[in-house]
């Protein structure tokens, strides 16, 4: 009697639970009809324009997303492919063996970052410890540079962009090697390679250094290399440098090679920036400067100066008169210094020197004439250098070097030389010294000799 009472039991339990899961699955399904039957019935509405528009914005970012992902995909495996290609070509080559001469790496030719390699070690070199031999060392990688090609241009420019330059010359080495610095002996393998990613390094140097050696020096190359194409860059960056100079001070830096520049390159644009440079610092870089700008732009600020004070009292009004004679033709020009000896301004002793300038026979410049820098306000025409002073004036900017060059004949053209001619002869009916009158007329007398031969041939 226990076993049914306790079967039966189970069996009532079985029963009840059974019914219990029969009721939960019919409430589910009831939940599921009312829950459809209001989907059903819910009015239909449109995405409001603004959903619509993230919605493609989305698309859009998506797109963008999948190309960049596709375009790094590419460059991982343009990247790996390079790695195992370089590799296995080192693979063949044990740790300790050299690179062979022509094996890429990624600054170029393993040879040519060897040598690079090498001339950064005389950073560490003292002065006592240099021999011959290193020179002769030096001009080794320089021409394994050279003879490298193309395959040097990364390794140079790696160490252009991030390595220290080498100061040449303070362990004498400048002379022997032809170059100051290391830098300057790189820009110009590039321009004996000449590659055309040369161009793209020096246009990168150019915006990126304040030196205005090297500005002057890379100004060259470019100039050289695309004729006209970089010149309002050149003159920029010599801007920029003279501005930070000028801020900042020089540095022990010469500043001479941004006033070359802006002589070789400027216009009547530079005329304010040059009348604000302080006078003491680079007075007389920038009245060489404002007189040799293009159709004599500059020349009334150097007469405004004259005005200012008395060529025989003040030197900058008296540097100042000498650059307008030295630029004798040109009409502003003319009108000063005619204005100043009917004032009586003009001391005797400096009539020799203006007169010679009125000739075109004594010039004072920024460039040594003994150099290989060009000058493009001399003549063309080889000619035969009397004499060449050299001045130095000292101030707070550094010092100032000038050349004063006195030449054999008048370093003008056949235009320049009939309104000198005709200057000169206005300004004998105007003065009475006798110093003045005797340079004059021996001026008059070269130019006219010159004058003549021309016309003969």
């Amino acid at each position: 009697m226990y076993i049914d009472l306790v079967t039966g039991s189970a069996r009532k339990r079985r029963s009840s639970a059974r019914d219990g899961y029969i009721r939960d699955i019919w409430d589910l399904l009831g939940y599921a009809a009312v829950i459809a039957l209001a989907f059903y019935l819910w009015p239909a509405q449109e995405a409001s324009p603004e959903i619509e528009r993230e919605i493609e914005r989305g698309q859009v970012v998506e797109s963008q997303l999948e190309s960049r992902v596709q375009s790094t995909r590419s460059d991982l495996r343009a990247r790996m492919a390079a790695k195992i290609a370089l590799r296995e070509g080192n693979e063949n080559r044990s740790p300790s063996d050299p690179a062979k001469p022509g094996t890429r790496s990624e600054y170029g030719s393993s040879e040519a970052e060897n040598a690079i390699e090498r001339l950064e070690q005389f950073r560490q070199r003292p002065d006592w410890s240099i021999l011959p031999s290193d020179i002769a060392n030096i001009q080794r990688d320089f021409s394994a540079l050279f003879e490298q090609g193309h395959g040097a241009i990364p390794a140079i420019r790696h160490f252009l962009r991030t390595a220290s330059d080498i100061d040449f010359t303070s362990n004498g080495l400048d002379e022997e090697l032809g170059y100051a610095t290391l830098r300057l002996a790189l820009f110009d393998i590039l321009s004996r390679i000449d590659d055309s990613a040369a161009e793209a390094i020096w246009f990168e140097e150019l915006r990126a250094i304040h030196s205005p050696v090297e500005i002057e020096t890379l100004g060259r190359y470019l100039e050289d290399h695309a004729p006209g194409l970089y010149q309002r860059d050149i003159v920029l960056s010599a801007r920029e440098a003279l501005s930070q100079a000028a801020t900042q001070g020089a540095k022990g830096r010469d500043i001479a090679p941004l006033f070359k520049i802006l002589q070789e390159y400027g216009d009547a644009s530079l005329v304010p920036e040059l009348e604000q440079l302080p006078e003491m610092w680079w007075g007389q870089y920038a009245a060489v400067t404002l007189a040799s700008l293009p159709g004599g732009t500059g020349l009334s600020s150097l007469r405004y100066r004259l005005a200012q004070d008395s060529p025989r009292t003040n030197l900058g009004a008296r540097f100042a008169l000498q650059m307008l004679a030295q630029s004798a033709d040109q009409p502003e020009a003319q009108a000063a210094l005619l204005d100043t000896v009917r004032q009586n301004q003009v001391p005797d002793a400096l009539w020799r020197e203006i007169a010679w300038m009125i000739a075109g026979t004594y010039q004072v410049q920024l460039n040594n004439p003994n150099a290989d820098m060009p000058n493009r306000y001399q003549s063309s025409t080889p000619t035969a250098i009397h004499s060449v002073n050299k001045f130095i004036s000292f101030g707070p900017g550094g010092d100032q070097v000038l050349f004063g060059v006195r030449y054999a004949r008048p370093q003008l053209s056949d235009e320049q030389m009939v309104p000198r001619l005709e200057l000169i002869d206005t300004l004998l009916s105007e003065t009475e010294s006798p110093a003045a009158r005797q340079a004059l007329e021996q001026a008059f007398d070269t130019v006219w000799s010159s004058y003549n031969e021309g016309e003969q041939w």
